[in-house]
């Protein structure tokens, strides 16, 4: 069934607030629309907007329309078993733009053509509740969206015992407190994939893994954040984390260009980093292939390989400066 908002009241007949409750109450997928006199600003009196079923929120575009949480309770947070938000702006949240915590296995989260900004938390909270499914298959999209000038990390993906994957395209994840995007795969297991987009200026890493998880950057940047520009720390061993950059930029950051026990560079530029350009660690063998890249001007040095311990370490390096 489709709900639409026909005001910016907080609540009340024809509000957002009244559209999801009505939509929480009907079973199945549901939408909520907008109509004409649904624009400027919905400011939030009495409480966050609590999603509790399956629900695409399709705004009118975020120069159209925002929703203010006036820095004292999250905006959305959603528990049921998927997620669609589009076309909104979601501003000073008092806690995380969007919280989305659901245990369904076959979730999907999905935030389009939207801004978050201004939060006190992260702009984008994306957890997992605790399955230990092994066919878990949790999907998180986010799809030409800019986050930026949050209080926390930009984007955070992760939770205890659910595999996941996720998409981040066409992006802007800039000038946030934390790093920009932030992966943990907590006795799970995380694949990334990011495409055109920017992770640029957050105040310590641009991508934090943590655990276990696979992080694939195609026709990105990489820049100016405080910390690293992509930083592994660590998984159980055996089923560590790793890195695949190809087609991208990651310059100018404050430590690493990027770090982990695996990492591929191919066809791109990583110049002007603090640390090492690519620095290939762990404590049981490490590997970094390189091909057809530049790396130079980095603080420590091109490329490095060490282990802690004991383990193999691998070097290629092919038609590369």
């Amino acid at each position: 069934a489709t709900f639409t908002v026909t005001n910016t009241n907080d609540a009340g007949p024809g509000s957002l607030r009244a559209a999801i409750v009505a939509a929480n109450a009907n079973p199945g997928p549901d939408i909520v629309a907008f109509g004409s006199q649904a624009t400027g600003v919905i400011a939030l009196e009495s409480g966050s907007l609590n999603v509790t079923e399956q629900v695409q929120i399709l705004g009118p575009g975020p120069e159209v329309l925002r929703i203010d949480g006036g820095s004292r309770w999250p905006i959305l947070v959603a528990e049921g078993d998927g997620l669609t938000v589009a076309g909104l702006k979601l501003t000073n949240a008092g806690g995380d733009g969007i919280y989305a915590n659901t245990t369904d296995v076959n979730a999907v989260i999905e935030v389009r053509n939207s801004v978050i900004d201004g939060s006190t938390g992260s702009g984008i909270a994306l957890v997992p509740v605790l399955l230990h499914d092994a066919d878990s298959s949790q999907k998180f999209v986010i799809d030409d969206v800019v986050v930026e000038g949050n209080g926390g990390v930009g984007i955070y993906m992760g939770g205890f015992g659910a595999d996941f994957t996720a998409e981040i395209r066409s992006s802007v994840v800039s000038g946030n407190l934390g790093s920009g995007v932030s992966v943990a795969g907590y006795y799970a297991f995380a694949s990334v994939d990011i495409d055109s987009s920017e992770i640029s200026d957050n105040n310590s890493s641009g991508i934090f893994l943590y655990n276990s998880g696979s992080v694939s950057v195609r026709n990105s940047t990489i820049s100016g954040n405080s910390g690293s520009g992509a930083i592994d720390f660590g998984g159980r061993k055996g089923r560590r984390g790793s890195w695949r950059f190809e087609d991208s930029v990651i310059t100018d950051n404050g430590g690493d260009g990027a770090s982990s026990s695996s990492i591929d560079c191919v066809r791109s530029l990583v110049t002007g980093n603090g640390g090492w350009g690519l620095d290939g660690f762990e404590y049981y063998g490490a590997r970094v292939s390189v091909d057809s890249c530049t790396i130079s001007g980095n603080g420590e040095g091109g490329v490095a390989v060490s282990i802690f311990f004991s383990g193999p370490s691998d070097l290629n390096l092919k038609n590369s400066t």
